[in-house]
């Protein structure tokens, strides 16, 4: 019996993961107006960390940039705020 392990299963989800789909999910939410990670994490049903690439892939790709910084209460810190370009 083969042993798997996990980094091996983390690959695999990693290698699952439809990054276009969630790409253009994070679009569609931004043309309704300005978000942040955590806000578009909760529209979507996404994870945050996988919110937080996508933004970084669309950032890097020109079609998102940080409008701004804003406090937000539940992680009572200043975070960035997305917009389409």
């Amino acid at each position: 019996m083969e042993t798997i392990t996990g980094t091996a299963i983390k690959r695999q989800s990693y290698d699952r993961t439809d990054r276009k789909k969630q790409q253009d999910l994070i679009l569609e939410f931004l043309n309704g107006g300005k978000f942040n990670a955590w806000e578009l994490a909760k529209m979507s049903g996404l994870l945050i960390t996988s919110v937080r690439a996508r933004l970084n892939e669309l950032q890097k790709a020109g079609k998102v940039k940080i409008s701004g910084i804003r406090y937000y209460g539940p992680t009572e810190r200043n975070i960035s705020v997305y917009e389409k370009t």
